[in-house]
């Protein structure tokens, strides 16, 4: 075999691994990089500065634990009047798994029940607000 059809038979097994390469990753590639609301998302990015600044401002800002034992994510909030606001549980994963609660406390803290939720990674993200100032904070979860 002449070094002509070594050339040929190399590179056709380069672009054939390449192409393959491209396949898999297009196929097996389910992560949801961004939301639906992407355009929204952008334009409240800087009231979200906001939001994050003021929890860092905080003295002591939310405590969000999982406590694997119990199955339950425990939420504990600053002694502050009039809390109010959202928990969202986002699955970077699959989107259509996101939950959303409303806060209601209980002697300033608020449990969710994850024992039917799929394990995995999930972001435990609270947007929520006291005596008129609004606050957001994140913490990445591993169930």
């Amino acid at each position: 075999m002449s070094w002509g059809y070594k050339i040929t038979f190399l590179y056709t097994g380069f672009a054939v691994l390449i192409l393959g390469m491209v396949f898999a990753s297009v196929k097996y590639n389910k992560i949801h990089l961004v939301t639906k609301n992407y355009y929204e998302q952008e334009v409240l990015f800087n009231e979200k500065a906001i939001k994050i600044s003021n929890t860092q401002s905080l003295e002591k800002p939310v405590q969000i634990n999982y406590q694997i034992e119990d199955q339950l994510i425990r939420l504990n909030f600053p002694e502050l009047e009039g809390i109010s606001g959202n928990i969202k549980l986002y699955r970077p994963s699959n989107s259509k798994k996101d939950k959303d609660f409303a806060i209601q406390l209980s002697d300033f803290s608020q449990e969710i029940n994850v024992v039917s939720f799929t394990r995995g990674q999930w972001k435990v993200l609270v947007d929520w607000e006291a005596n008129g100032k609004k606050y957001y904070q994140q913490k990445l979860v591993i169930l």
